[in-house]
């Protein structure tokens, strides 16, 4: 494991420690607190090695309790941000490994297109994260997923425009 890596892990590891610590009792989802003690866990890793793919894992089950989590409140707690700085940190770990194994010859080139397609999702999902978890006005920033329902819902019209043009 790199330096960055080392660091990558201990500073998610942290993130998901204080995130627990945060959380009252019972207050945070437990999807969230599962993320967490996994995020924990994973600092195990120092010590016995894991495949790069536990880390692509661990941030898409992070994305989804994140996610999970988001309605609980007008603007989110303290330690909802761990989370997702948290989650945030596994998507780099991930693709910092995933470049690594392919430079080393460890994995297939071909997989090297997934690199830019986390680092293209992990930006749209903090976009969502952050406009939806902080009470952002729809008017300020919309999430990318009011933007998609709109371009979905005006498709007739953008379609006759698109002909017209």
């Amino acid at each position: 494991m790199s330096r960055l890596q080392t660091i990558l892990v201990i500073a998610a590891g942290m993130a998901s420690l204080l995130s627990i610590v945060l959380a009252p009792f019972g207050e945070a989802s437990r999807m969230l607190q599962v993320f967490a003690a996994i995020g924990i866990l994973s600092l195990s890793r120092l010590k016995r090695p894991m495949p790069v793919w536990v880390d692509a894992v661990l941030a898409v089950f992070g994305a989804w309790a994140l996610f999970d989590a988001l309605p609980l409140y007008a603007v989110e707690p303290p330690y909802f941000w761990l989370a997702v700085i948290a989650d945030w940190l596994f998507a780099w770990l991930f693709v910092e490994r995933l470049a690594l194994a392919i430079r080393r010859g460890q994995v297939s080139n071909t997989l090297g297109v997934l690199i830019p397609v986390t680092f293209g999702l992990a930006l749209l999902f903090a976009w969502e994260i952050v406009v939806r978890g902080a009470g952002v006005p729809q008017v300020i920033l919309p999430a990318p997923s009011q933007i998609a329902a709109r371009l979905a819902a005006s498709v007739p019209t953008l379609a006759a425009d698109f002909v017209q043009t």
